[in-house]
């Protein structure tokens, strides 16, 4: 995974802030095996590998926590509204790491048994997991509540989740879900290859910088392509043999990344 999935995230770090521009076009080395990423709103490039967590502050790789602490393999990152890192594992566990201190998250309803794929926050500041086989989770207010095909969601292997116009999208292996809970009531639509993607398995979403509207999706069958959040229509705009494991939509360019290839592309032209 770290073969193209840090060199594209380093790739748009440089774009990002001053110092980062110092990383251009060269891939940092980082130990381990990278699992997931994250850019912090100050400007910061967080990655987790089979190593630990670090830190990239523009100039080197900064360990925040090494493979003795016993955390176990972090598979989710995420950014509150405060700035304050949260991560998820592959048991279940969620920490979050505040003032240079990791702190274990234990809810009162307890935690998923199943990997956590993904880390999001809605306008609220309310915390999201995304999991692969229990479905989603949402704290709201002091309880934790499970979203899961019982209540309409999609699947329950999730891959990713973004928040976008007072929803969470949860991309599955069976379409899209657009999540809404206001402590109450759950309020799930979904898209599947039967209502116009694809492919069913979407493996990855991101939002548009130009359009609040238009959302991004990136699929196993290596289709990427612009879904309408409005009139809820799906448009391609890549298809290629590889799956399509991410997808970052950038104002200029789209950037899709596999296994081992990642594919620019220019955005001139596009509808969008």
């Amino acid at each position: 995974m770290r073969s193209f999935c840090l060199y594209i995230f380093l790739l748009f770090a440089a774009g990002k802030t001053a110092a980062q521009q110092n990383i251009a076009s060269a891939e940092v080395p980082v130990t381990g095996k990278s699992s997931c990423f994250l850019f912090s709103s100050k400007g910061f490039f967080y990655t987790a590998t089979s190593e630990g967590l670090f830190l990239f502050d523009g100039m080197a790789m900064i360990p925040l926590s090494k493979k003795t602490d016993s955390l176990p393999l972090i598979t989710a990152l995420g950014e509150n509204s405060k700035g304050e890192l949260w991560i998820g594992c592959t048991n279940g566990a969620v920490y979050s790491f505040i003032n240079n201190k990791l702190n274990r998250w234990q809810p009162t309803e307890g935690l998923p048994k199943a990997v956590i794929s993904s880390i999001a926050f809605d306008a609220q500041n309310n915390l999201w997991l995304g999991t692969k086989g229990e479905g989603v989770y949402v704290y709201y207010q002091t309880h934790l509540y499970n979203i899961n095909t019982d209540d309409g969601l999609s699947d329950n292997y999730v891959y990713q989740l973004q928040f976008q116009k007072s929803q969470m999208i949860a991309a599955t292996d069976k379409g899209i879900s657009l999540c809404r809970f206001d402590g109450k009531r759950k309020q799930v639509k979904t898209f599947t290859a039967a209502d116009g993607l694809p492919d069913n398995i979407v493996q990855s979403v991101s939002f548009d910088r130009t359009n609040q509207n238009i959302i991004w999706l990136a699929f196993e069958n290596g289709c990427a392509g612009m879904f309408d959040l409005n009139t809820h229509q799906y448009v391609s705009t890549y298809c290629g043999e590889l799956p399509v494991k991410q997808i970052l939509a950038l104002e200029q360019e789209v950037w899709l990344a596999g296994n081992e290839a990642v594919i620019v592309l220019n955005r001139t032209g596009m509808q969008v």
